[in-house]
């Protein structure tokens, strides 16, 4: 263990290159996540790729190079520790994740893949699975590039060993098995981010209860999944996870649009649902208040006549009630110049049009609640002035 500066607090993880410690530094009494390599030679080219591959990556969807050294005969990594949970920790935890949450996630791992694919020099993750994605506050965290590829100055690749064959069952792309590392490339990420976004729809990782091989070759996705996932999501994961590369998406950018389009439908879905409850009760409850006070005063002369009085005391009487029905229509003019408010603030950019449609949404949710409450207090006061018997309602 090393002396002096760090003192591990606990260890975060382990897998077949080393293990991953919580430090503190006792220099500056910060956290950070330290990484210990084994001493076999295959680690000694994983170590300095990681190194290489994270000295290039400035975005704080990554981990930061704190400090590199060597001790005892041993190697030591230390980055950057991110807080929150991995996403293999949330689907142990509540299995399948819901459609939206399990989208949201997946555009935003395909932004910081966009950032190494789109970067120079080019990264291949290449090590894509629940276990290497952190979800914070913030966001996923994509983390653990001991696998990944990096082009050189001349375009060619810094290579794997080829007697280490990388990756994780149920993850690992097709290509990567038969062909192996020269035949990566940015639709190996594409496969491993379609399996990974799998694993969170279903609660289970693509290869469960599979060979390594096999499990990849026989379509292991569509097992279930045809009943409770959208047309538009299932699609993406057929893409996403077809055996031959060039039947994939061609860029992480466009899988993204896809994604984006489906996690678009799938809240207008729920939105225009929850809309149309709302709206059913504020009418409901409107017409109903409108219908009371029709039936019970007759409006307009022929009414007032009917209680001998002129249209003029009808009136004077009908506003000593207050009755519910005016001060409804008192409110829909407040809504109607809050809405026109937010709209000119959405349009000065001082509100996004997401927020207003909220704000719509919960405005009207609460003038259900009011127009439910005004229809019992209306009730309540005509039975008191015996004009409503009680067996009415």
């Amino acid at each position: 263990m090393p002396s002096g500066r760090y003192r591990i607090v606990r260890k975060l993880g382990e897998g077949g290159m080393g293990r991953t410690y919580l430090v503190r530094d006792r220099k500056l009494g910060k956290y950070w996540a330290m990484k210990e390599w084994k001493e076999a030679e295959a680690g000694e080219e994983a170590f300095w790729r990681e190194c290489a591959v994270l000295r290039n990556l400035e975005h704080s969807c990554f981990p930061r190079i704190v400090e590199i050294f060597r001790e005892n005969g041993k190697r030591y990594l230390v980055m950057d520790w991110i807080q929150g949970v991995t996403l293999e920790e949330e689907i142990i935890s509540h299995g399948s994740l819901p459609i939206p949450t399990a989208v949201r996630y997946a555009i935003q791992l395909c932004g910081a893949l966009a950032l190494l694919h789109e970067g120079e020099p080019k990264i291949l993750h290449l090590d894509l699975k629940p276990s290497n994605i952190i979800l914070t506050q913030e966001g996923v965290k994509l983390i653990d590039f001991g696998n990944a590829l990096q082009a050189g100055a001349t375009g060619g690749k810094t290579m794997l060993c080829r007697e280490r064959q990388a990756g994780t069952p149920g993850y690992v792309p097709p290509e990567l098995l038969t062909d192996g590392i020269e035949a990566a490339d940015e639709r190996s990420d594409i496969y491993g981010l379609g399996a990974v976004l799998y694993a969170m729809l279903m609660g289970k990782s693509p290869g469960a209860g599979g060979e390594r091989e096999g499990g990849l070759k026989a379509g292991f996705w569509k097992e279930g999944a045809e009943p409770v996932l959208p047309s538009g999501l299932r699609r993406v994961l057929t893409c996403a996870l077809q055996e031959k590369k060039e039947n994939r998406y061609a860029s992480v950018e466009e899988m993204r649009l896809e994604l984006q389009r489906v996690l678009e439908k799938e809240n207008g879905r729920k939105r225009g649902k929850r809309m149309g409850f709302s709206f059913c009760l504020a009418g409901i409850g409107a017409a109903a208040c409108i219908a009371l006070a029709t039936s019970t005063f007759p409006v307009g002369t022929e009414g007032a006549r009917q209680r001998g009085s002129s249209p003029n005391t009808w009136n004077e009487a009908e506003a000593d009630i207050g009755c519910p029905v005016i001060r409804q229509e008192k409110r829909t003019k407040k809504n109607k110049r809050y809405i026109r408010g937010m709209a000119e603030a959405d349009k000065w950019g001082r509100l996004p049009y997401e927020g207003l449609l909220e704000n719509f949404r919960e405005r009207i949710e609460e003038e259900a609640m009011r127009a439910e409450k005004m229809l019992n207090a209306g009730l309540e006061f005509f039975e008191k002035k015996g004009r409503v018997k009680k067996t009415d309602h």
